[in-house]
């Protein structure tokens, strides 16, 4: 048996990637505040990933029987886009709250909860290249995603360190097409000056689709011995 655990399963990438864990005969956990899969095999969460008290109260389950455990940190908002000092107080701890503090929560309560666990374990953090390309409008955004990157890269470092069996990778998916890419879209050009990029795009069909992306993930997740780096982005190994 393998299980799964995915953050933002209401819709996107990990919507997409539940529901091919689950066609592939697998447990999947979903976390978001609201449930459109329904499945046997599939047991949601109701949880806003910006509520960091709803964050803390949620335990990890005994797996005793797993052969694999994995933890796929993949809620992410965009947040306002909107330069710092016109950026509401309330948009931006909301979005350092679901971008990477509750990140870090549940990956550390994953750890602590298997740790001592012979199956194999995963944590599969999705990041963006935002992370590394500055994007105006986009701070918080950006700021969290490099703060993801840096924070896979610390506990990898760990894991090598203390020889522990927990694979962790924080992975950039590309160019999805996404509500969040809708929301690029229709950003306000003064707060955002790659805006008409984005549109191109768009209108160029160069958005890779959700079922694309989920099949690269899963294959992540299933071979994850052929991705060495603890940080990729998965267009540079196409």
């Amino acid at each position: 048996m393998n299980h799964y655990y995915i953050t933002g399963t209401s819709k996107g990438i990990g919507k997409a990637l539940a529901e091919l864990l689950l066609e592939k005969g697998e447990t999947v956990t979903g976390i978001s505040r609201s449930c459109s899969i329904e499945h046997h095999n599939y047991t949601h969460h109701s949880i806003d990933l910006s509520d960091l008290e709803a964050v803390k109260n949620f335990e990890f389950q005994e797996a005793v029987n797993a052969e694999k455990i994995a933890l796929v940190n993949n809620a992410g908002t965009l947040g306002e886009v909107s330069y710092v000092g016109n950026s509401s107080d309330d948009d931006i701890i909301n979005a350092f709250n679901i971008n990477l503090t509750a990140v870090a929560v549940l990956t550390n309560k994953f750890i602590k909860a298997y740790i001592t666990y012979t199956a194999e374990k995963i944590i599969l953090n999705i990041t963006s290249g935002a992370a590394h390309h500055i994007y105006d409008g986009w701070s918080a955004y950006c700021t969290t995603k490099a703060g993801m990157d840096m924070f896979t890269r610390v506990i990898d470092k760990e894991q090598q360190l203390t020889k522990s069996n927990i694979k962790i990778m924080a992975v950039a998916p590309g160019i999805i097409e996404t509500q969040m890419q809708e929301q690029i879209r229709n950003a306000d050009e003064s707060c955002f000056s790659a805006k008409h990029d984005f549109i191109e795009y768009h209108q160029q069909g160069m958005l890779k689709p959700v079922s694309q992306s989920a099949r690269q993930l899963f294959d992540v997740l299933k071979n994850p011995s052929k991705y060495p780096d603890a940080v990729f982005d998965l267009r540079d190994l196409a």
